[in-house]
């Protein structure tokens, strides 16, 4: 019994130790990434084994398990710092990232509650109260459907201003807030069924504030094989945010964990400050089981922020517990308060993750249709009422030029990429913006641009349009990244 016992001990000490080793890989497949969520739960059976070792080994009077066992005790040993030590930046342990405010001056307070709702939960009142003795400036709820928005339809009297996406899919948003929204809308950054709110704040002082309202799909089994689209529309937004430089607020169920490489890479290519450094973990989910639980639920800001208060509120029947925070706009506080910057390793592997989903999303869409051939003749006439159910194809591939007809629904940002060659975009109906780190091109029907080689570019279109891309060729084509710039290494 005890040697069954032994090598139980064995058993499950040499599983955490591959649990602890599986997400050092840079891979995104949803098997290593999963993971990076129960690290505590890890450190505990790591913990647990090491002690039930060394019980066995001395506590029962044993002779020294010899080079093998103490080998594997060392492995333990170093396994169980490493998990502290990723954890430590979220706990009192280490030092509070985010300062206390230091006015009371209401004017310049933001106060946010935010829940997964579980869009099969129905005990709706439990969540009704919790807001109502909040009384935030701002609800988001996400998981929300027609039901969920039917049931939340009284707080349009206490906060008018909204933005209302509800989607039977588990990925609809229903923002709600007391202070005017400017610029609201709904975008679609990586997936055609995920979509994410962003808007501009008005305070009571007048500031404004820009907000950012995420639901990425997670890595797991039925929703993603990997975890490269979740990461990217964190990247996406955290690009944004860092090029305009103002106060913003991102927050949301982000499916990814306070400790995760992904959660650095966001915070570093933002700039954002997480007020959980310092105070806590905060476990948002499993509300339903005690014993496995991690912080999914996030809201990051920039240093123009203080904290009032952060809390996680109680259970309302959904499997997250809903958070909420108040944040006070003290732009002195830029002075003071940690100032994050991305190195240029980092740089690059956020520029990677982008283009590699957007190259994805563009194989998916090119439609397997035989290509046109030299001398034939090739339609490209607005679609009109078409349009809205039309899907990307490419036209016409030779060695060295590929014509792609690219559909952009509105709202649907295509990410920042860049090809090795020139190539030229002709807006044929609808309204695109090229964006560039050097300004922006609008093009209206009939009106083209010719991008200089490997200049970086990010297509947004506002209502359904479609462009026809020419690109040339060396050795890839449009679904390599456009040309042959995926052949080597992003700038």
């Amino acid at each position: 019994m005890l040697a069954w016992l032994e090598w139980g001990v064995v058993g499950v000490g040499a599983l955490m130790l591959v649990a602890t080793a599986l997400p050092l890989l840079r891979r995104d497949d949803w098997w290593i990434r999963v993971f990076d969520f129960p690290r505590l739960q890890i450190t505990v059976l790591i913990g647990a084994s090491f002690a039930a070792i060394v019980w066995l080994q001395h506590g029962m009077g044993r002779a020294d398990g010899g080079a093998v066992a103490n080998l594997f005790l060392a492995l333990l040993g170093a396994a169980f710092v490493y998990q502290c030590y990723r954890m430590r930046p979220f706990t009192r342990l280490a030092r509070p990232q985010v300062q206390k405010s230091r006015t009371t001056d209401p004017d310049t307070r933001l106060s946010l509650l935010f829940s997964n709702v579980l869009m099969d939960n129905r005990e709706s009142a439990r969540l009704r109260e919790l807001i109502r003795e909040a009384d935030p400036d701002i609800v988001l709820a996400v998981e929300a459907d027609d039901w969920w928005q039917g049931e939340l339809r009284e707080l349009e009297r206490t906060h008018p201003h909204t933005v209302l996406q509800p989607q039977a899919n588990t990925y609809g948003m229903l923002l709600y807030s007391r202070l005017p929204l400017r610029n609201a809308e709904v975008k679609f950054l990586v997936q055609d069924d995920v979509p994410s709110v962003h808007a501009c704040v008005q305070l009571r002082n007048g500031e404004r504030v820009e907000l950012r309202c995420l639901h990425p799909r997670p890595p797991a089994p039925g929703e993603n094989e990997r975890s490269t689209e979740r990461d990217a529309e964190l990247l996406i937004v955290g690009k944004e945010i860092k090029q305009r430089q103002r106060p913003v607020v991102v927050l949301g169920d982000l499916n990814d964990v306070a400790w995760s490489h992904t959660n650095d890479l966001f915070k570093d290519i933002s700039g954002l400050l997480d007020p959980r450094i310092g105070r806590g973990f905060f476990h948002t989910f499993n509300a339903k089981w005690p014993l496995v639980r991690w912080p999914l639920d996030h809201c990051f800001h920039s240093t123009h922020f203080r904290l009032v208060d952060f809390r996680r509120l109680p259970a309302c029947g959904s499997d997250h517990f809903p958070v909420y925070i108040c944040l006070s706009y003290e732009p002195e506080a830029v002075r003071e308060q940690p100032h994050l910057h991305a190195d240029a390793a980092e740089r690059q592997e956020a520029e990677q993750k982008v283009a590699e989903v957007w190259t994805h999303a563009l194989k998916e869409k090119l439609m397997a249709l035989p290509h046109a051939q030299p001398l034939d003749v090739i339609g490209v006439a607005p679609l009109g009422a078409a349009l809205q159910g039309s899907v990307s194809t490419s036209l016409l591939k030779t060695r060295r030029l590929q014509l792609l007809h690219l559909v952009l629904p509105a709202r649907r940002d295509h990410p920042e990429h860049h090809v090795d060659d020139e190539c030229t975009i002709h807006c044929l109906e609808g309204h695109v913006e090229v964006r560039m780190p050097g300004g922006t091109r609008r093009l209206g029907p009939g009106q083209l641009v010719v991008l200089p080689a490997q200049q970086k570019h990010s297509l947004s279109a506002r209502v359904d349009s479609a462009v026809l891309v020419t690109l040339l060729l060396r050795d890839g084509d449009a679904g390599d990244g456009g040309g042959a710039g995926n052949q080597r290494r992003a700038d």
